[in-house]
Protein backbone atom coordinates (compact mmCIF):
# COMPACT_ATOMS: atom_id res chain seq x y z
CA UNK A 1 0.00 0.00 0.00
CA UNK A 2 0.95 3.42 -0.95
CA UNK A 3 0.37 6.63 0.67
CA UNK A 4 -1.31 8.50 -1.44
CA UNK A 5 -1.14 12.94 -1.34
CA UNK A 6 -3.88 15.00 -2.13
CA UNK A 7 -3.56 15.69 -5.49
CA UNK A 8 -3.27 11.45 -6.65
CA UNK A 9 -6.36 10.70 -4.46
CA UNK A 10 -8.04 14.20 -6.42
CA UNK A 11 -7.33 12.44 -9.58
CA UNK A 12 -8.80 9.50 -8.58
CA UNK A 13 -11.99 10.63 -7.43
CA UNK A 14 -12.09 12.86 -10.88
CA UNK A 15 -11.02 9.83 -12.89
CA UNK A 16 -13.54 7.29 -11.49
CA UNK A 17 -16.28 10.05 -11.94
CA UNK A 18 -15.26 10.83 -15.39
CA UNK A 19 -14.78 6.58 -16.09
CA UNK A 20 -17.94 6.33 -15.38
CA UNK A 21 -19.60 8.55 -17.82
CA UNK A 22 -16.49 7.45 -20.14
CA UNK A 23 -17.65 3.90 -20.47
CA UNK A 24 -20.83 4.29 -20.31
CA UNK A 25 -21.05 7.12 -23.63
CA UNK A 26 -18.73 4.55 -25.69
CA UNK A 27 -21.21 1.41 -24.82
CA UNK A 28 -24.42 3.20 -25.26
CA UNK A 29 -24.78 3.46 -29.14
CA UNK A 30 -25.26 -0.37 -28.83
CA UNK A 31 -26.45 -1.58 -25.56
CA UNK A 32 -28.11 -4.90 -25.73
CA UNK A 33 -27.07 -5.28 -29.06
CA UNK A 34 -24.97 -9.01 -29.75
CA UNK A 35 -21.34 -9.36 -30.21
CA UNK A 36 -22.55 -10.44 -33.91
CA UNK A 37 -24.20 -7.58 -34.56
CA UNK A 38 -21.83 -5.09 -33.70
CA UNK A 39 -19.06 -6.65 -35.38
CA UNK A 40 -21.24 -6.87 -38.51
CA UNK A 41 -22.30 -3.00 -38.02
CA UNK A 42 -19.52 -1.55 -36.76
CA UNK A 43 -16.55 -3.75 -37.10
CA UNK A 44 -14.76 -1.81 -34.38
CA UNK A 45 -16.10 0.66 -32.53
CA UNK A 46 -13.02 2.94 -31.37
CA UNK A 47 -14.84 6.52 -30.85
CA UNK A 48 -17.99 7.68 -29.57
CA UNK A 49 -21.26 7.24 -31.54
CA UNK A 50 -24.95 8.98 -31.31
CA UNK A 51 -27.37 6.21 -30.52
CA UNK A 52 -27.86 2.93 -33.29
CA UNK A 53 -31.30 4.05 -35.24
CA UNK A 54 -32.23 0.33 -34.75
CA UNK A 55 -31.26 0.39 -31.30
CA UNK A 56 -34.77 1.77 -29.52
CA UNK A 57 -33.16 2.26 -25.99
CA UNK A 58 -30.97 4.25 -27.02
CA UNK A 59 -31.99 6.15 -30.51
CA UNK A 60 -32.06 9.85 -30.55
CA UNK A 61 -28.98 9.59 -28.06
CA UNK A 62 -26.25 11.79 -29.64
CA UNK A 63 -22.02 11.20 -29.51
CA UNK A 64 -20.81 11.32 -25.79
CA UNK A 65 -24.57 11.24 -24.63
CA UNK A 66 -24.90 9.60 -21.03
CA UNK A 67 -27.37 7.14 -20.09
CA UNK A 68 -28.96 5.84 -16.59
CA UNK A 69 -25.37 4.44 -15.57
CA UNK A 70 -23.76 7.82 -14.89
CA UNK A 71 -27.02 9.46 -14.19
CA UNK A 72 -27.68 7.70 -11.36
CA UNK A 73 -24.17 7.72 -10.16
CA UNK A 74 -24.22 11.08 -10.02
CA UNK A 75 -27.37 10.96 -7.81
CA UNK A 76 -25.67 8.78 -5.32
CA UNK A 77 -22.73 11.27 -5.44
CA UNK A 78 -24.73 14.22 -4.39
CA UNK A 79 -26.95 12.33 -1.80
CA UNK A 80 -23.77 11.29 0.35
CA UNK A 81 -22.19 14.77 -0.35
CA UNK A 82 -24.84 16.25 0.73
CA UNK A 83 -25.57 14.33 4.04
CA UNK A 84 -22.48 13.94 4.37
CA UNK A 85 -22.13 10.02 4.03
CA UNK A 86 -25.56 9.42 5.85
CA UNK A 87 -27.13 7.99 2.56
CA UNK A 88 -30.99 8.96 2.36
CA UNK A 89 -33.08 6.21 0.82
CA UNK A 90 -35.83 8.43 0.65
CA UNK A 91 -34.33 11.32 -1.28
CA UNK A 92 -33.00 9.20 -3.97
CA UNK A 93 -36.11 7.84 -4.18
CA UNK A 94 -37.51 11.25 -4.78
CA UNK A 95 -34.82 11.99 -7.05
CA UNK A 96 -35.12 9.62 -9.30
CA UNK A 97 -38.79 9.34 -9.47
CA UNK A 98 -38.71 13.33 -10.16
CA UNK A 99 -35.86 12.37 -13.01
CA UNK A 100 -38.19 10.05 -14.43
CA UNK A 101 -40.94 12.09 -14.36
CA UNK A 102 -38.83 14.94 -16.25
CA UNK A 103 -36.80 13.47 -18.61
CA UNK A 104 -38.53 11.23 -21.59
CA UNK A 105 -35.71 9.14 -22.34
CA UNK A 106 -35.57 7.40 -18.56
CA UNK A 107 -38.42 5.56 -20.53
CA UNK A 108 -35.87 3.42 -22.33
CA UNK A 109 -32.69 3.24 -20.55
CA UNK A 110 -33.58 2.65 -17.21
CA UNK A 111 -33.10 -0.92 -15.88
CA UNK A 112 -36.08 -3.79 -15.24
CA UNK A 113 -35.22 -4.02 -11.97
CA UNK A 114 -34.95 0.05 -11.09
CA UNK A 115 -38.24 0.43 -12.88
CA UNK A 116 -40.09 -2.44 -11.13
CA UNK A 117 -39.21 -0.88 -7.46
CA UNK A 118 -40.13 2.59 -8.04
CA UNK A 119 -43.74 1.44 -9.47
CA UNK A 120 -43.52 0.03 -6.17
CA UNK A 121 -42.79 2.55 -4.07
CA UNK A 122 -45.20 4.46 -5.86
CA UNK A 123 -48.02 2.68 -5.01
CA UNK A 124 -46.81 2.86 -1.33
CA UNK A 125 -44.64 -0.49 -1.21
CA UNK A 126 -41.89 0.09 1.47
CA UNK A 127 -38.54 0.49 0.08
CA UNK A 128 -36.77 -2.29 1.29
CA UNK A 129 -39.50 -4.70 0.45
CA UNK A 130 -39.55 -3.16 -2.97
CA UNK A 131 -36.44 -3.89 -3.81
CA UNK A 132 -36.54 -7.68 -2.84
CA UNK A 133 -36.28 -8.85 -6.45
CA UNK A 134 -33.51 -7.28 -7.94
CA UNK A 135 -31.27 -9.23 -9.11
CA UNK A 136 -30.13 -6.57 -12.19
CA UNK A 137 -26.59 -4.45 -12.06
CA UNK A 138 -28.64 -1.38 -11.02
CA UNK A 139 -26.78 -1.81 -8.05
CA UNK A 140 -23.06 -2.06 -9.11
CA UNK A 141 -23.41 0.66 -11.84
CA UNK A 142 -24.08 3.36 -9.31
CA UNK A 143 -22.38 2.25 -6.58
CA UNK A 144 -19.01 4.05 -7.08
CA UNK A 145 -19.25 6.74 -4.94
CA UNK A 146 -19.82 4.95 -2.37
CA UNK A 147 -16.60 3.42 -2.65
CA UNK A 148 -14.78 6.93 -2.97
CA UNK A 149 -15.86 8.00 0.99
CA UNK A 150 -15.20 4.59 2.32
CA UNK A 151 -11.92 2.97 3.39
CA UNK A 152 -11.38 -0.68 3.57
CA UNK A 153 -9.83 -0.12 7.44
CA UNK A 154 -13.54 -0.75 8.35
CA UNK A 155 -15.30 -3.12 5.36
CA UNK A 156 -18.30 -3.61 7.60
CA UNK A 157 -18.86 0.01 7.49
CA UNK A 158 -18.53 -0.11 3.45
CA UNK A 159 -21.28 -2.86 3.39
CA UNK A 160 -23.46 -1.22 5.35
CA UNK A 161 -23.46 2.17 2.97
CA UNK A 162 -23.67 -0.46 0.06
CA UNK A 163 -27.06 -1.87 1.26
CA UNK A 164 -27.89 1.13 2.12
CA UNK A 165 -27.81 2.16 -1.48
CA UNK A 166 -28.67 -0.95 -2.90
CA UNK A 167 -32.12 -1.95 -0.85
CA UNK A 168 -34.78 0.56 -2.44
CA UNK A 169 -33.78 -0.85 -5.71
CA UNK A 170 -31.25 -4.11 -5.19
CA UNK A 171 -32.44 -5.31 -1.83
CA UNK A 172 -31.21 -8.64 -2.65
CA UNK A 173 -28.08 -10.71 -1.68
CA UNK A 174 -26.51 -11.36 -5.19
CA UNK A 175 -27.22 -7.53 -6.08
CA UNK A 176 -25.14 -6.45 -2.42
CA UNK A 177 -22.52 -9.12 -3.18
CA UNK A 178 -22.26 -8.08 -6.14
CA UNK A 179 -21.88 -3.85 -5.47
CA UNK A 180 -19.29 -4.53 -2.55
CA UNK A 181 -17.42 -5.62 -4.54
CA UNK A 182 -17.27 -2.71 -7.12
CA UNK A 183 -17.40 -0.06 -4.06
CA UNK A 184 -14.63 -2.25 -2.45
CA UNK A 185 -12.06 -1.80 -5.81
CA UNK A 186 -12.48 2.26 -5.52
CA UNK A 187 -11.92 2.23 -1.90
CA UNK A 188 -9.12 0.31 -2.18
CA UNK A 189 -7.69 2.34 -4.47
CA UNK A 190 -7.77 5.27 -2.23
CA UNK A 191 -6.22 3.06 0.81
CA UNK A 192 -3.28 3.01 -2.00
CA UNK A 193 -3.25 -0.90 -2.70
CA UNK A 194 -1.17 -1.08 -5.81
CA UNK A 195 -1.66 -4.30 -6.95
CA UNK A 196 -4.18 -5.44 -9.30
CA UNK A 197 -4.46 -9.12 -7.77
CA UNK A 198 -4.39 -7.83 -3.92
CA UNK A 199 -7.48 -5.51 -4.78
CA UNK A 200 -9.24 -7.99 -6.58
CA UNK A 201 -9.16 -10.31 -3.83
CA UNK A 202 -10.01 -8.00 -1.56
CA UNK A 203 -12.92 -6.60 -3.76
CA UNK A 204 -13.87 -10.42 -3.43
CA UNK A 205 -13.25 -10.14 0.56
CA UNK A 206 -15.71 -7.51 0.36
CA UNK A 207 -18.35 -9.26 -1.95
CA UNK A 208 -18.63 -12.11 1.01
CA UNK A 209 -19.67 -9.75 3.46
CA UNK A 210 -22.28 -7.84 1.27
CA UNK A 211 -24.04 -11.48 0.60
CA UNK A 212 -25.15 -11.58 4.61
CA UNK A 213 -27.02 -8.45 3.37
CA UNK A 214 -30.75 -8.32 1.80
CA UNK A 215 -33.32 -11.22 0.31
CA UNK A 216 -31.32 -13.72 -0.25
CA UNK A 217 -31.76 -15.60 -3.74
CA UNK A 218 -31.02 -18.53 -6.05
CA UNK A 219 -28.26 -18.41 -8.36
CA UNK A 220 -24.12 -18.40 -8.86
CA UNK A 221 -22.10 -17.11 -6.42
CA UNK A 222 -20.89 -13.50 -7.76
CA UNK A 223 -17.61 -13.77 -5.87
CA UNK A 224 -16.59 -17.13 -7.82
CA UNK A 225 -17.56 -15.57 -11.16
CA UNK A 226 -15.14 -12.98 -10.47
CA UNK A 227 -12.71 -15.56 -9.54
CA UNK A 228 -13.50 -17.48 -12.86
CA UNK A 229 -13.86 -14.70 -15.14
CA UNK A 230 -10.07 -13.79 -13.81
CA UNK A 231 -8.76 -16.98 -14.10
CA UNK A 232 -10.81 -17.92 -17.70
CA UNK A 233 -8.91 -14.27 -19.52
CA UNK A 234 -5.89 -14.61 -17.68
CA UNK A 235 -2.92 -14.80 -19.90
CA UNK A 236 -5.01 -13.86 -23.10
CA UNK A 237 -3.31 -11.54 -25.46
CA UNK A 238 -5.87 -11.02 -28.27
CA UNK A 239 -8.79 -8.72 -27.77
CA UNK A 240 -10.48 -10.36 -29.99
CA UNK A 241 -10.02 -14.06 -28.43
CA UNK A 242 -10.56 -12.10 -24.73
CA UNK A 243 -14.11 -10.59 -26.08
CA UNK A 244 -15.66 -13.97 -26.99
CA UNK A 245 -14.48 -15.40 -24.27
CA UNK A 246 -16.69 -12.86 -22.10
CA UNK A 247 -19.64 -12.45 -23.80
CA UNK A 248 -19.82 -16.44 -24.79
CA UNK A 249 -18.83 -17.69 -21.51
CA UNK A 250 -18.94 -15.32 -18.50
CA UNK A 251 -21.65 -13.67 -20.55
CA UNK A 252 -22.36 -9.60 -20.64
CA UNK A 253 -26.54 -9.44 -19.88
CA UNK A 254 -28.32 -7.80 -17.37
CA UNK A 255 -27.75 -9.91 -13.92
CA UNK A 256 -25.28 -9.20 -11.35
CA UNK A 257 -23.57 -11.90 -11.63
CA UNK A 258 -22.74 -11.89 -15.61
CA UNK A 259 -21.98 -7.79 -15.64
CA UNK A 260 -19.59 -7.82 -12.84
CA UNK A 261 -17.54 -10.78 -13.65
CA UNK A 262 -17.13 -8.76 -16.89
CA UNK A 263 -16.32 -6.05 -15.95
CA UNK A 264 -13.56 -7.06 -13.88
CA UNK A 265 -12.11 -9.04 -16.32
CA UNK A 266 -12.22 -6.05 -18.64
CA UNK A 267 -10.75 -3.97 -15.62
CA UNK A 268 -7.95 -6.70 -15.20
CA UNK A 269 -7.12 -7.39 -18.96
CA UNK A 270 -6.86 -3.58 -19.79
CA UNK A 271 -4.46 -3.14 -16.29
CA UNK A 272 -6.44 0.38 -15.25
CA UNK A 273 -6.53 1.96 -19.02
CA UNK A 274 -9.99 3.49 -19.27
CA UNK A 275 -9.99 4.19 -22.61
CA UNK A 276 -9.35 0.66 -23.37
CA UNK A 277 -11.48 -0.78 -21.07
CA UNK A 278 -14.17 1.52 -22.68
CA UNK A 279 -13.44 0.32 -26.34
CA UNK A 280 -13.48 -3.32 -24.77
CA UNK A 281 -16.96 -2.67 -23.18
CA UNK A 282 -18.32 -0.89 -26.21
CA UNK A 283 -17.46 -4.19 -28.77
CA UNK A 284 -18.09 -6.83 -25.91
CA UNK A 285 -21.88 -7.00 -26.84
CA UNK A 286 -24.57 -7.38 -24.09
CA UNK A 287 -25.10 -4.60 -21.45
CA UNK A 288 -22.29 -2.52 -23.15
CA UNK A 289 -22.84 0.59 -21.14
CA UNK A 290 -22.87 -0.53 -17.71
CA UNK A 291 -20.22 -3.12 -18.23
CA UNK A 292 -18.30 0.23 -19.13
CA UNK A 293 -19.57 2.10 -17.07
CA UNK A 294 -18.48 0.42 -13.82
CA UNK A 295 -14.92 -0.98 -15.45
CA UNK A 296 -14.01 2.52 -16.26
CA UNK A 297 -14.73 3.72 -12.83
CA UNK A 298 -12.66 1.12 -11.99
CA UNK A 299 -10.15 1.79 -14.34
CA UNK A 300 -10.17 5.91 -13.47
CA UNK A 301 -10.20 5.00 -9.64
CA UNK A 302 -6.96 3.16 -10.02
CA UNK A 303 -5.02 5.36 -12.96
CA UNK A 304 -6.60 8.99 -12.26
CA UNK A 305 -7.75 11.21 -14.45
CA UNK A 306 -4.95 11.73 -16.01
CA UNK A 307 -5.41 8.31 -18.44
CA UNK A 308 -8.30 10.23 -20.29
CA UNK A 309 -7.38 12.51 -22.69
CA UNK A 310 -8.05 15.96 -22.25
CA UNK A 311 -10.36 15.96 -25.99
CA UNK A 312 -12.62 13.12 -24.31
CA UNK A 313 -12.81 15.15 -20.95
CA UNK A 314 -14.62 18.17 -22.73
CA UNK A 315 -16.44 16.49 -25.11
CA UNK A 316 -17.87 14.21 -22.21
CA UNK A 317 -18.26 17.36 -20.32
CA UNK A 318 -19.92 19.52 -22.56
CA UNK A 319 -22.32 17.02 -23.35
CA UNK A 320 -23.58 16.07 -20.10
CA UNK A 321 -23.18 18.89 -18.05
CA UNK A 322 -21.80 17.51 -14.79
CA UNK A 323 -19.26 18.96 -12.89
CA UNK A 324 -17.30 15.99 -12.14
CA UNK A 325 -14.31 17.29 -10.59
CA UNK A 326 -16.51 19.62 -7.99
CA UNK A 327 -18.56 16.86 -7.23
CA UNK A 328 -15.21 14.07 -6.84
CA UNK A 329 -13.89 16.95 -4.48
CA UNK A 330 -16.68 16.80 -2.16
CA UNK A 331 -16.80 13.41 -2.43
CA UNK A 332 -13.26 13.76 -0.80
CA UNK A 333 -14.64 16.20 1.81
CA UNK A 334 -16.89 13.61 2.71
CA UNK A 335 -14.00 10.67 2.90
CA UNK A 336 -12.10 13.37 4.70
CA UNK A 337 -14.16 13.66 7.44
CA UNK A 338 -15.27 10.32 7.73
CA UNK A 339 -11.69 8.95 7.80
CA UNK A 340 -9.48 12.11 9.49
CA UNK A 341 -8.05 9.72 11.86
CA UNK A 342 -7.01 6.58 9.85
CA UNK A 343 -4.16 8.25 7.86
CA UNK A 344 -6.74 8.86 4.73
Amino acid sequence: MLFLSDAQLESKAYGALLGIAVGDAMGMPVEMQSRAYIKKKFSLIDTFLPGDDVNPICKGFVPCETTDDTYMSMLVAENLCDTKGVYSVNRFVEDVLKWDAEEGKNRTVIGPSTRAALEQIQRGIPPEEAGKNGVTNGAAMKIIPAGIICSLSDKRALVRLVYEICKPTHNTTVANAGACSIAAVIAGCFDGINNLSSLIETACECAVLGESQGYETVGPSVVERIRWAINETAGLIDDEHFLDVLYYRIGTGLPIMQTVPAAFAIFNYAQGDVMRAAGLAANVGGDTDTIGAIACGMCGAWYGDSGIPQKVKSQIENTNHFDFFNIAKRLLGVRQGLHRYDGH
